[in-house]
């Protein structure tokens, strides 16, 4: 079955038409995509792991590595996920997922850290911010220092 061309109204002079739109942050494409979305994202938190691993080279603690690690690359590609990972293809999950498993592998992020998929599940998105709230965040606001090593 072939698809329907559709008939873009006619050029208006003056005025560039988009390929991509970028709503709250999200990149979607004239074919609902996406993957451009995917590729800045990653790219932006690939920035950040190697961020971080400059921090670790300068001495930084393991519990604040895997507590930056947390609020900076998983909460990066926890944004809005709900909107834009239903139209994710099967290449750009697995990039996500590899992501995450690197940050484990190169110790940046606690070995018990869930893989995007199960976070993404709405129930758990909720219980591990309410955990990483309680257990990470709080402690450090009331100034009680915490002891474990996630």
């Amino acid at each position: 079955m072939r698809r329907r061309q559709i008939q873009l109204p006619s050029h208006l002079e003056g005025i560039p038409r988009a390929c991509y739109l970028n709503m709250l942050g999200i990149t979607i494409n004239s074919h609902f995509s996406v993957s451009e979305h995917g590729f800045c994202v990653i790219g932006k938190c690939a920035q950040t792991i190697q961020a971080l691993r400059i921090l670790r080279s300068q001495g930084l603690c393991n519990v604040a590595l895997h507590l930056v690690y947390r609020s900076t690359v998983i909460g990066k590609l926890l944004y809005a996920v709900n909107v834009w990972w239903g139209f994710t293809s099967a290449a750009d999950r697995q990039r996500a997922e590899a992501l995450v498993k690197r940050g484990v592998r190169s110790g940046l992020c606690a070995a018990d850290t869930p893989n995007l998929t199960e976070l993404i599940d709405v129930t758990k998105i909720t219980s591990y911010s309410l955990f990483f709230l309680t257990k990470e965040i709080l402690p450090i606001i009331s100034g009680k220092e915490t002891t474990t090593d996630f």
